[in-house]
Protein backbone atom coordinates (compact mmCIF):
# COMPACT_ATOMS: atom_id res chain seq x y z
CA UNK A 1 0.00 0.00 0.00
CA UNK A 2 0.96 3.19 -0.45
CA UNK A 3 0.05 6.96 -0.40
CA UNK A 4 -2.67 5.96 2.05
CA UNK A 5 -4.68 9.00 3.34
CA UNK A 6 -7.14 9.00 6.18
CA UNK A 7 -10.54 9.26 4.74
CA UNK A 8 -13.71 10.90 6.33
CA UNK A 9 -15.58 8.08 6.83
CA UNK A 10 -16.02 6.80 10.26
CA UNK A 11 -17.09 2.84 11.67
CA UNK A 12 -17.49 1.18 14.21
CA UNK A 13 -17.28 -2.56 14.73
CA UNK A 14 -20.02 -4.80 16.22
CA UNK A 15 -19.16 -5.02 19.94
CA UNK A 16 -20.18 -9.01 19.12
CA UNK A 17 -17.96 -9.13 16.08
CA UNK A 18 -16.06 -12.49 16.25
CA UNK A 19 -13.57 -12.14 13.19
CA UNK A 20 -12.83 -16.03 13.40
CA UNK A 21 -16.62 -16.90 13.00
CA UNK A 22 -17.25 -14.12 9.91
CA UNK A 23 -13.91 -15.23 8.24
CA UNK A 24 -15.52 -18.90 8.23
CA UNK A 25 -18.11 -17.55 7.00
CA UNK A 26 -16.36 -17.39 3.59
CA UNK A 27 -14.74 -19.90 1.07
CA UNK A 28 -11.87 -17.21 0.60
CA UNK A 29 -11.49 -13.59 0.68
CA UNK A 30 -14.42 -12.39 -1.02
CA UNK A 31 -17.62 -11.90 1.31
CA UNK A 32 -21.20 -11.44 0.41
CA UNK A 33 -24.27 -13.37 -0.11
CA UNK A 34 -24.02 -16.92 1.71
CA UNK A 35 -25.42 -19.88 -0.53
CA UNK A 36 -26.19 -23.20 0.26
CA UNK A 37 -24.93 -25.89 -2.28
CA UNK A 38 -23.76 -29.42 -2.87
CA UNK A 39 -20.54 -31.42 -4.43
CA UNK A 40 -21.14 -34.48 -5.77
CA UNK A 41 -18.08 -36.07 -6.30
CA UNK A 42 -17.45 -38.91 -9.01
CA UNK A 43 -16.66 -42.19 -7.48
CA UNK A 44 -13.21 -42.41 -9.18
CA UNK A 45 -12.04 -38.99 -7.20
CA UNK A 46 -14.39 -39.69 -4.17
CA UNK A 47 -11.68 -41.28 -2.02
CA UNK A 48 -9.22 -37.88 -2.61
CA UNK A 49 -12.37 -35.50 -1.87
CA UNK A 50 -12.69 -37.24 1.66
CA UNK A 51 -9.35 -36.40 2.52
CA UNK A 52 -10.42 -32.48 1.93
CA UNK A 53 -12.25 -30.79 4.51
CA UNK A 54 -13.21 -27.59 1.86
CA UNK A 55 -15.21 -25.25 4.33
CA UNK A 56 -15.86 -25.06 7.90
CA UNK A 57 -19.22 -25.82 7.09
CA UNK A 58 -18.81 -28.60 5.37
CA UNK A 59 -21.90 -30.86 6.01
CA UNK A 60 -21.67 -34.79 4.73
CA UNK A 61 -24.93 -35.88 2.58
CA UNK A 62 -23.26 -39.40 1.41
CA UNK A 63 -19.83 -41.07 1.84
CA UNK A 64 -20.59 -43.25 -0.43
CA UNK A 65 -24.70 -42.66 -2.32
CA UNK A 66 -25.42 -45.74 -4.43
CA UNK A 67 -22.87 -44.45 -7.81
CA UNK A 68 -20.07 -44.57 -5.43
CA UNK A 69 -20.42 -40.79 -4.87
CA UNK A 70 -19.08 -38.62 -2.32
CA UNK A 71 -21.68 -35.51 -1.46
CA UNK A 72 -21.17 -32.88 1.07
CA UNK A 73 -23.24 -29.85 1.68
CA UNK A 74 -21.55 -26.07 2.05
CA UNK A 75 -22.76 -22.88 3.07
CA UNK A 76 -20.77 -19.97 2.59
CA UNK A 77 -20.17 -16.98 0.47
CA UNK A 78 -17.36 -15.87 -1.74
CA UNK A 79 -18.98 -18.75 -4.65
CA UNK A 80 -16.71 -17.36 -6.87
CA UNK A 81 -13.93 -18.81 -5.16
CA UNK A 82 -15.86 -22.34 -4.93
CA UNK A 83 -16.49 -22.15 -9.16
CA UNK A 84 -12.23 -21.65 -9.80
CA UNK A 85 -11.47 -24.45 -7.34
CA UNK A 86 -13.81 -26.78 -9.14
CA UNK A 87 -11.69 -26.23 -12.21
CA UNK A 88 -8.85 -27.37 -10.53
CA UNK A 89 -7.77 -30.19 -12.56
CA UNK A 90 -7.86 -32.47 -9.54
CA UNK A 91 -11.75 -31.94 -10.01
CA UNK A 92 -12.47 -31.42 -13.41
CA UNK A 93 -14.93 -33.02 -14.93
CA UNK A 94 -15.29 -34.90 -11.40
CA UNK A 95 -17.34 -33.19 -9.26
CA UNK A 96 -20.91 -31.80 -9.50
CA UNK A 97 -22.78 -27.97 -8.13
CA UNK A 98 -26.09 -28.25 -6.96
CA UNK A 99 -27.70 -24.93 -5.93
CA UNK A 100 -29.92 -22.72 -6.48
CA UNK A 101 -31.02 -20.84 -9.66
CA UNK A 102 -29.46 -17.72 -9.44
CA UNK A 103 -26.34 -19.51 -8.33
CA UNK A 104 -26.03 -21.40 -11.18
CA UNK A 105 -27.06 -19.19 -13.20
CA UNK A 106 -23.60 -17.50 -12.26
CA UNK A 107 -21.71 -20.34 -12.42
CA UNK A 108 -23.16 -20.64 -16.00
CA UNK A 109 -21.08 -17.46 -17.10
CA UNK A 110 -18.28 -18.78 -15.16
CA UNK A 111 -17.98 -21.84 -16.81
CA UNK A 112 -18.85 -20.47 -20.39
CA UNK A 113 -15.72 -17.70 -19.96
CA UNK A 114 -13.47 -20.57 -18.55
CA UNK A 115 -14.52 -22.54 -21.86
CA UNK A 116 -13.93 -19.30 -24.17
CA UNK A 117 -10.64 -18.90 -22.38
CA UNK A 118 -9.64 -22.83 -22.96
CA UNK A 119 -10.58 -22.21 -26.83
CA UNK A 120 -8.74 -18.78 -27.67
CA UNK A 121 -5.85 -20.69 -25.82
CA UNK A 122 -5.99 -24.34 -27.78
CA UNK A 123 -4.78 -24.55 -31.55
CA UNK A 124 -6.81 -27.59 -32.03
CA UNK A 125 -10.24 -25.94 -31.06
CA UNK A 126 -12.44 -24.49 -33.58
CA UNK A 127 -15.50 -23.71 -31.37
CA UNK A 128 -17.02 -24.01 -27.74
CA UNK A 129 -20.42 -24.89 -26.83
CA UNK A 130 -21.76 -25.10 -23.71
CA UNK A 131 -25.47 -26.97 -21.96
CA UNK A 132 -26.83 -27.38 -18.88
CA UNK A 133 -27.70 -30.80 -18.45
CA UNK A 134 -30.23 -32.87 -15.50
CA UNK A 135 -29.24 -31.46 -12.43
CA UNK A 136 -27.22 -28.75 -13.58
CA UNK A 137 -24.47 -30.90 -14.87
CA UNK A 138 -22.18 -28.39 -16.50
CA UNK A 139 -20.78 -29.18 -19.88
CA UNK A 140 -18.09 -27.78 -22.28
CA UNK A 141 -17.78 -29.11 -25.68
CA UNK A 142 -14.53 -28.11 -27.26
CA UNK A 143 -15.17 -29.26 -31.10
CA UNK A 144 -12.04 -30.17 -33.26
CA UNK A 145 -11.66 -30.68 -37.29
CA UNK A 146 -11.30 -34.66 -35.71
CA UNK A 147 -14.06 -35.19 -32.78
CA UNK A 148 -15.67 -33.83 -30.32
CA UNK A 149 -14.15 -33.28 -26.93
CA UNK A 150 -16.56 -33.04 -24.18
CA UNK A 151 -15.21 -31.41 -21.17
CA UNK A 152 -17.26 -31.49 -18.25
CA UNK A 153 -16.44 -28.79 -15.71
CA UNK A 154 -18.79 -30.87 -13.83
CA UNK A 155 -19.98 -27.70 -12.24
Amino acid sequence: MQDAEEGEAKFELPDNLNFKDWTNQSFGVQHGKVHTFCLRFKKSIADRARTVQFHPSQKVISKSNRDGEYVIELKCSGHQEVFHELTHPDWLARVLLEGDDNLMSEFQRYSGLVAKMAAEKSNVCDGVKTRFGQGMFKEIFLTTNKRTVINSLGL
